[in-house]
């Protein structure tokens, strides 16, 4: 999106929106907003604001208009459907299978299924198996969530904040 796109879109909003709801667009705000919506496809981004416009009363933020366009490109599995792969899973693979079940469940899944261990879900019962279901489920959502919000953070900024955690980790400060 250039700089132009970026303000004719704060133009829009100022023009639908009363005055009382945004700040003050001056060439600092237009940067700024272009700083950070920069590298979303102009089209989706106006899109995204009529959009917004035609079912909000108040004025989208940067995080509105970034959600807006990104999310619907992600492909998110449901805890459900993740959790029936896992079944799936210890039903095919067992507990001398770890690594094959870790191949067919994929990194995402993996990641939660690792935190209970492959082992807890090889020793359930049946009768325990709704309880497993609801903490893989809070899990599962937990780092979907987690997973989205890097994905609407770009890329120069998530690497930026990786940068800044390294240098405090290894600094050897406290």
């Amino acid at each position: 999106m250039t700089f132009d796109e970026t303000k004719t879109m704060l133009a829009t909003l100022t023009t639908i929106y009363p005055e009382k709801f945004l700040p003050k667009i001056d060439k600092a705000a237009i940067t700024i907003w272009h700083d950070l919506i920069q590298d979303l496809p102009n089209e989706q981004v106006q899109a995204a604001v009529v959009s917004w416009i035609m079912t909000n009363k108040y004025p989208p933020t940067i995080a509105d208009i970034r959600s807006a366009v990104i999310k619907p490109q992600l492909k998110i599995e449901s805890a459900e459907d993740a959790w029936k792969k896992v079944m799936y899973a210890l039903k095919h693979f067992g507990s001398y299978g770890r690594y094959d079940a870790e191949d067919y469940l994929g990194p995402a899944i993996w990641k939660v299924v690792d935190i209970f261990g492959w082992r807890h879900f090889c020793e359930m019962t049946e009768d325990g198996a709704s309880t497993n279901f609801a903490q893989f489920r809070n899990v599962w959502k937990d780092k979907m969530k987690e997973a989205i919000e890097r994905v609407l953070v770009p890329g120069n900024i998530q690497q930026a904040l990786e940068g800044e955690s390294r240098k405090e980790i290894g600094d050897g400060e406290q």
